[in-house]
């Protein structure tokens, strides 16, 4: 088989992150607003509720914080108090490749300082999200690929769960890379 293009290198990725990055800049960055996290309790009150719970986080990406940020799904089944964490990051590699399950903990706010909830599931359509993610997580076609630009990347994976699961819930333009075509390459 021959090969049709080339992954792109780290140069290349640097300079359209810098390009990003300057438009951004030239164009007055102009910076979104935190949705308003008032509606929201917090995770350890939450765990002495009964109901399954689902959340999509957002956080700011260090240096381009105008214009993207990094999300993850934090859920917790019906009559448990144990919260997991599920999210694509840039180093991780077992046991689904860039997927991870629980890499951070659902309380460490450390490890994205500004985080902010997106959307909430509570009940039964929490449930449905939360088999799907356990059911199909595991199976996510670009678990092995990670591109900060244009993706795949956290926000491709984050999209692919709220798209596929049911999940009342459009992402925003922030979540940069949540376009990008989970099914690509096409299969032969």
């Amino acid at each position: 088989m021959e090969a049709i293009g080339h992954r792109a290198g780290f140069g290349s990725r640097l300079a359209t992150l810098a390009l990003a990055v300057s438009l951004a800049v030239m164009t007055g960055c102009p910076c979104w607003e935190v949705p308003d996290q008032t509606p929201y309790k917090s995770l350890e009150e939450l765990g002495f509720e009964d109901d399954a719970i689902v959340r999509l986080y957002g956080a700011p990406l260090p240096f381009v914080q105008c214009f993207g940020y990094h999300s993850w799904v934090v859920m917790k089944p019906k009559g448990s108090a144990v919260f997991d964490r599920w999210e694509v990051g840039i180093s991780w590699k077992d046991p689904y490749g860039h997927l991870w399950k629980n890499g951070y903990e659902a309380y460490d706010y450390d490890a994205n300082p500004g985080q902010f909830v997106l959307s909430e599931v509570t009940g039964e359509a929490a449930e449905a999200i939360i088999n799907f993610v356990e059911t199909q997580s595991p199976n996510y076609p670009l678990q092995e690929r990670f591109t900060l630009l244009p993706g795949p990347n956290c926000n491709t994976y984050t999209n692919w769960v709220v798209t596929n699961s049911g999940w009342d819930y459009t992402c925003p333009d922030q979540m940069i890379g949540k376009d990008f075509p989970v099914n690509w390459p096409p299969a032969d």
